[in-house]
Parts: structure tokens; C-alpha cells; sequence
């Protein structure tokens, strides 16, 4: 995992930490970074001076006296930053040769926009830190510096020299989509997922699901579909534990791509975790009653998940009322053979009422390469007969 580390304020976090535990000034150390710069206190101790360290362990936060690893701190991109991203890539390559997934925390804080935006903004610029201000490049400066983007040399030097290693990334701060379909990540944490379905927001998330039905429907599996995660309140916080949670659980165990659930999630507990933590503090039992509506309602589906894994079959549907269509229902269909399914869900507590017919468009790609928009309709989507006599 290559961590980052960026806290506008300079004052809390690993990096500040570390820096206490020193003695030393948090501000140096941003404004000494000439590299990316990865080191736990003790090489901080013994790295000579313009060196740089290497990864050794992962990232503790929390009060010193709690703190039984030394901490870890990425200072990111560098003054020279075509040599530290040849290094930082040649390690993800050497580790790749050992293991067949890496998985890039706060990946999204290494793409190209956000690294102008974080580090060397350009002048004037109203979304940037302004502790970095005396540090703005202009745009053409900051392109030759970094002509390509970090992570699509990663993804395409990792599939040449170590192919078959299943690269995930962190991607939040709505990059979910850039980093799947410009720059190619194999895996990629689908935060919109939970934040829509969440805020009942059904109209942007059935936008997001066009959009890439329309780019390319197999980009559908390379989404870590999720209900929580360490960053964010519990499940039982965010969706409760009635209904609304139940439909949400319904539909990530029926979304093409990866369905992954939290700690404590199906237990109904409601502590917060994250490796911060060396222990509970609070004495949660499961919740027997939501464990079993678990096991009769969500299990089967995550059992059959073959059903419903692959995108190739994937059709989204307009459910439309009185000519309109009512955005708050998602109904899709999925799956070949006699292996067929149709999910409908109405993301909040209201009545409604309609019909389904054609399927939103889909891109279908040719050998050499084109691609044209096709529908389908619901009937052919469950694979039934065309026979009206039927």
C-alpha cells in the first residue's frame, strides 16, 4: 500500500505526528520534500541527508502514548518528479513480482489534477491549499514536470512486465469513473455507490450507470460496490437496519462487479474501525434478528452471485409513470440461459407505480474496434419467448 499523507493545516495527522514525537517543525517537513519521500521514525534517524527512505510498515495515528509501530509518512511529488515516479513505479513493480493484488490506498490523491491542486497549484487558482500558494507554477511548467499521469504508467508497465497482477485503488473524491475508464485501474472503490444510494439520490446514480453502459459496460465489473468503509460512518449509522438498508443490501449483492461488506456491517454494529484501532471499546453483541434477515434475504443472492457478476448481460431499465420517468426506481436485468434476473428498487419510502419496456442504450463493440449503441427490450433481456400467443 503507498499511503499519502496531506493535511492542509499542518497541524494533525501522521505527518504531524511524527513530527512532534521529533520535535520538529510539521512545516519543514512538507516544505523540505524535494521527492516522493516515504519514511517511519527511525529511518527519519538514520537516512542521511537528501536521501530517501523506504516503505516499511503501515501508517498508526493516534496519541504517542498508544502508539506501538512508528509511524509512516508519504511526502508526495517531487521537485525532480520524473525520477521519483521511476522509483516509486519500479517498487510497485518489485512488489507485484510478490504479490498477485496490490491494493493503492488514497490513490486518488496521486492523479495528476489533484497533485497541482495539493502541492504546486496555479496561480490564482480558488480550489487550492493556500499554504501552498508561494509554490504555483504555471499550467505549462507543471505539464512538462509531469507530462503523463502516475497511474496510467503504473497500470500499463505493471501489465507488460507483471501481467496478471489485479491492481485496487482508493478513489474517492468522485474519480471513480477517470480512474477505471482513462487510466485503466483493474479495481477501483465505487464511493458513489453508497453516497447515492444513501441521499436517495437515484437520478445521479442511474446517470453514472448510462454513462458507462454507454462508454463500456464491462467497466461495470471493475467497481468495489460498498455500503461503509474505516472513512465513513457504520452501515447501521448511514442506512439503518430496516427496509431501506435491506433494498440498498439487495442491490449490491446484485450489481455487476464486487460487493464488499464492512466490519460488523451484518452484525449491526455500530463502532466505528480502522487499523488505528488495536481494540472494541465498546461491547457490541450481533443483532440476532438482523443476522437472520441476512441469512434469508442477502445470502442466497451473494451465493448466486455468478448470476450476476458479469456485465455482458447487464440491461438498465427506464421505469416510466404517466410518460415520465420516475428516476427513484432502479430495475435492471442480468444474467443467459435459464439463468435470468430482475431487480426492481424504489430507493425511498414513497408509492409508485409504472411500466418497464426498453432497456437504456449500451455500447456494443466491433472487431475493429467501433462501437454502436444497441437497446433491448425487457423481453429479451429475461430471455422470453416472442410469441404473443405466448
Amino acid at each position: 500500500t503507498l499511503l499519502s499523507v496531506m493535511d492542509a493545516t499542518l497541524n494533525r495527522g501522521p505527518l504531524a505526528l511524527v513530527a512532534r514525537l521529533k520535535g520538529l517543525n510539521p512545516r519543514k517537513l512538507y516544505e523540505g520534500a524535494d521527492r516522493v519521500l516515504v519514511a517511519t521514525l527511525d529511518t527519519l534517524d538514520t537516512a542521511p541527508s537528501g536521501s530517501h527512505a523506504v516503505y516499511t510498515g503501515p501508517m498508526v495515528t493516534g496519541s504517542p502514548a498508544t502508539i506501538e509501530r512508528p509511524p509512516v509518512v508519504l511526502v508526495s511529488l517531487s521537485t525532480t518528479y520524473i525520477e521519483g515516479q521511476r522509483e516509486v513505479i519500479q517498487t510497485i513493480l518489485d512488489v507485484a513480482r510478490r504479490f498477485p493484488v496490490i491494493r493503492f490506498d488514497a490513490a486518488m490523491v496521486l492523479a495528476k489534477k489533484h497533485i497541482q491542486r495539493l502541492w504546486w497549484p496555479v496561480p490564482g487558482a480558488g480550489d487550492s491549499i493556500p499554504s501552498r500558494a508561494q509554490y504555483a507554477m504555471s499550467q505549462a511548467e507543471f505539464d512538462a514536470r509531469m507530462p503523463v499521469e502516475f497511474w496510467r504508467e503504473v497500470v500499463d508497465r505493471v501489465a507488460a512486465e507483471v501481467p496478471g497482477t489485479l491492481l485496487l485503488a482508493e478513489a474517492f473524491w468522485m474519480l471513480e469513473g477517470y480512474f477505471v475508464r482513462t487510466l485503466g485501474m483493474h479495481r477501483v472503490y465505487n464511493s458513489a455507490f453508497m453516497h447515492m444510494l444513501r441521499d436517495e439520490n437515484g437520478a445521479g446514480y442511474r446517470r453514472l450507470l448510462r454513462e458507462t453502459l454507454e462508454f463500456d459496460p464491462e467497466i461495470l465489473k471493475r467497481y468495489v460496490n460498498f455500503m461503509s468503509n474505516p472513512d465513513e460512518e457504520t452501515a447501521l449509522e448511514q442506512f439503518g437496519k430496516g427496509d431501506k438498508y435491506f433494498g440498498v443490501a439487495m442491490v449490491l449483492a446484485t450489481m455487476p462487479g464486487l460487493p464488499m461488506l464492512g466490519h460488523g456491517q451484518v452484525q449491526g454494529f455500530g463502532e466505528k474501525y480502522g487499523m488505528e484501532y488495536r481494540r472494541a471499546t465498546l461491547d457490541e453483541r450481533p443483532d440476532r434478528w438482523l443476522v437472520e434477515r441476512h441469512e434469508r434475504e442477502i445470502f442466497p443472492l451473494l451465493h448466486r452471485r455468478a448470476w450476476f457478476a458479469e456485465a455482458r448481460d447487464f440491461l438498465l431499465y427506464d421505469f416510466v409513470r404517466d410518460g415520465r420517468v420516475d428516476e427513484h426506481v432502479l430495475a435492471y436485468s442480468n444474467g443467459s440461459g435459464p439463468q435470468r434476473s430482475l431487480v426492481v428498487y424504489h430507493d425511498r419510502f414513497a408509492t409508485t407505480s409504472g411500466s418497464i419496456r426498453d432497456s437504456a442504450a449500451y455500447a456494443v463493440k466491433a472487431a475493429d474496434g467501433s462501437k454502436r449503441l444497441v437497446r433491448r427490450s425487457l423481453a429479451e433481456g429475461l430471455g422470453l419467448p416472442n410469441d404473443t400467443a405466448a
